[in-house]
């Protein structure tokens, strides 16, 4: 099972998901949503030890683009020290 936050449903539309399924979800005026369901075999990649940081610009998205990236370089660090291959994150 996956489970994804987006400010644009597009945004997650590449997600190798089966049957998806989409919640909206409002934080004061700012929209969000919640995508999940389950990966299909065979396309789950290791995303953490596969990213690369790269120039990204979306007028009302880069404070989300800039902290997500920042984050995902500090788990690849945390994963490679670790010898972690797979992280799972649940935030309620």
């Amino acid at each position: 099972m996956l489970g994804i936050l987006a400010s644009h449903v597009e945004q997650v539309d590449i997600l190798p998901i089966k049957e998806p399924k989409t919640l909206r979800c409002h934080n004061g005026a700012i929209t969000v949503y919640f995508r999940y369901g389950t990966l299909i075999a065979g396309q789950t990649g290791n995303l953490v030890s596969r990213f690369e940081k790269r120039e990204i610009e979306v007028e009302d998205g880069q404070d989300f683009i800039n902290r997500l990236q920042k984050n995902l370089a500090k788990l690849k660090k945390l994963a490679k020290k670790r010898q972690r291959k797979q992280y799972s994150c649940l935030r309620c």
